[in-house]
Formats: structure tokens, sequence, C-alpha cells
């Protein structure tokens, strides 16, 4: 988790948001969802408005690391529970 937040870092600033938004919506929005939430939290707020309208529409809440154990609080904004450590 910790390498996919220091690509998203290093890299986010560089995707287009337009790009995102059109491959969000092809792919799964826990996907969309926890990449919004990384983009947010490095500090790209273009990239991660652009994947806003995919957590509008979610029903459901996941995880933002379904492989860990440790227990987080709820974004509201991603519908995600973020049980990994900033």
């Amino acid at each position: 988790m910790s390498q996919i937040a220091q690509i998203t870092r290093t890299l986010g600033a560089k995707a287009k948001p337009t790009r995102l938004a059109a491959l969000a919506r092809i792919g799964e929005s826990a996907d969309a969802r926890r990449l919004g939430y990384l983009l947010e939290l490095a500090g790209h707020e273009p990239q991660a408005k652009a994947l806003d309208s995919i957590a509008q529409q979610a029903k459901t809440t996941k995880l933002l690391d379904p492989t860990s154990g440790i227990e987080g609080e709820f974004s509201g904004r991603w519908k995600i529970t973020v049980n990994w450590p900033k």
C-alpha cells in the first residue's frame, strides 16, 4: 500500500483529470475511490476531483486496504474506510 501511495504522490500531478474520469468509469468503483483518496492525500486535488462522481454514485463502503486487518476511519467523500496509517 505504501508503494501505491508513493507512486500516486510522485505521478499524480501528471495525470489528466479528464482521462482519470474516463478510465474510472470502465474500472471498478472501489479502485477509483481508493485512487481518489490517495490523490487527495497527496495534494492532487484536480485529479481527485475528477473521481468525485464515481464516489457519489457508490452504494457500499469499501476498505482502503482490503488486505489489512486494521480498523480505520470512514471517509465520507470517498465512501471508504481508511484502514491504513497515514
